[in-house]
């Protein structure tokens, strides 16, 4: 398939934030965005310099950008109580934010969401004993407000342990080997009374990300890629229907000191397809090796334990509609974020225009 003219390509980064923004004398990053209204985005900004302090706000190409104070969100009520009793650590304007206090962490959503996050907490058991999940502190004034108070899980992400040059090759082999046992056990549950998440509504996951690009990349035929994807996920056709994340990624997975695992951000807990997250961690972890994150051999250790789980409960057409949908996904998420968007352009590219 030709591509877009490389004067068009070139001219890609135009609709994206700058990465980095000074305000009041303070230089701030750009650390990630999303899709907004009219043509804007929503974006999260740490501090740069040292120091803790995320900002949320809105991003355009003609207005740029308008950041709520700090701690703030008028969709959030329960936010500024909780900024002032410990650290925000991410905040994504309107919708959710995360305060580390104490012992915990505060998630914080528009009120409506509460009892949602709690059941999805509630169903996320499904994953135990295999992975531990945070309990939940029931606190209904938080509540009330729109926060949920978790207990701090132990351990440190497998995106982490990645990135850590002084870990052993041996032991990052082993972190894997106990995920996979580990993930064998989750995908052999019942997932009776969870949601179902099928191809459908992948599908539709898909084009919402999608028709997002081509507010960046106006003219991006991604919207056929995506159909194309689709089209690979239905005749690779669908597996039984297993507990499942549905977000599952390096950053969702945690790893103790003695070989415990925990699961993150269980939200999105479902019934379907295994290679759904199969195929979505694969995915994770090619980007991982694209942004040098981690080297190419643990990138390949990695997916050398993903494809052995598959290789016992999803066929490797399955396998690979579903990473060829992640990737999909992924270029379009990372088109959005300043310091990746080169390399989501890339790949963006090769989906599109080399296959």
């Amino acid at each position: 398939m030709t591509g877009p003219a490389s004067s068009d390509r070139d001219g890609w980064a135009s609709r994206i934030p700058p990465e980095r923004t000074v305000i009041a004398g303070q230089a701030w990053r750009v650390s990630r965005a999303w899709p907004g209204e009219g043509g804007g985005m929503t974006v999260e900004l740490r501090r740069e310099g040292g120091g803790s302090g995320v900002r949320a706000g809105r991003w355009s190409a003609a207005g740029g950008f308008r950041l709520a104070a700090e701690g703030r969100d008028e969709h959030l009520p329960g936010l500024a109580g909780w900024a002032v009793r410990g650290t925000v650590v991410s905040h994504r304007l309107g919708r959710r934010a995360v305060v580390h206090s104490g012992d915990g962490f505060v998630k914080i959503v528009r009120p409506r969401r509460v009892q949602a996050v709690v059941a999805a907490a509630d169903a996320a058991t499904v994953f135990s004993p295999a992975f531990r999940c945070a309990r939940h502190r029931r606190e209904p004034d938080a509540e009330r407000e729109g926060a949920v108070v978790w207990e701090a899980l132990p351990g440190r992400t497998l995106h982490e342990a990645g990135s850590d040059r002084g870990l052993p090759v041996r032991d990052w082999d082993r972190a894997w080997e106990r995920w996979a046992v580990a993930w064998r056990s989750v995908i052999a549950a019942d997932p009776r009374g969870l949601p179902v998440h099928g191809i459908r509504e992948e599908a539709a996951v898909l084009r919402r990300w999608t028709e997002a690009a081509a507010t960046v990349v106006p003219g991006l035929a991604a919207g056929d890629a995506a159909d194309r994807c689709v089209a690979a996920l239905r005749d690779a056709g669908e597996g039984p229907a297993v507990p499942a994340h549905r977000d599952l990624h390096d950053k969702q997975i945690l790893i103790d000191d003695d070989g415990g695992l925990s699961l993150l951000d269980v939200d999105t807990v479902c019934a379907a397809d295994a290679a759904l997250d199969l195929g979505n961690l694969r995915a994770h972890a090619d980007l991982r090796a694209r942004q040098g994150v981690w080297s190419p051999r643990r990138a390949s250790i990695a997916r050398r334990w993903i494809d052995d789980v598959a290789a016992v409960t999803v066929p490797a057409e399955r396998l690979a509609a579903a990473e060829a949908a992640s990737r999909l996904r992924l270029a379009c998420v990372y088109l959005f974020r300043p310091r990746w968007h080169a390399l989501a352009r890339d790949l963006m590219w090769s989906l599109l225009y080399t296959q």
